[in-house]
């Protein structure tokens, strides 16, 4: 069987990383090991642009 791939979550607006609990629940329950949801403090516009 193929390994499966990792899998980051972002979350948008007025959101953080903490609200993919269930969904990183259920993808680890379904096999995927490599989860990642990263918490993007959504300061301001010009300083979350800025690349």
């Amino acid at each position: 069987m193929a390994e499966k791939p990792a899998v980051v979550l972002v979350h948008g607006s007025w959101g953080g990383a903490a609200h993919w609990g269930k969904v990183i629940t259920e993808l680890h329950r379904r096999g995927f090991g490599s989860l990642h949801a990263v918490d993007n403090p959504l300061t301001s516009l010009a300083d979350d642009a800025v690349g």
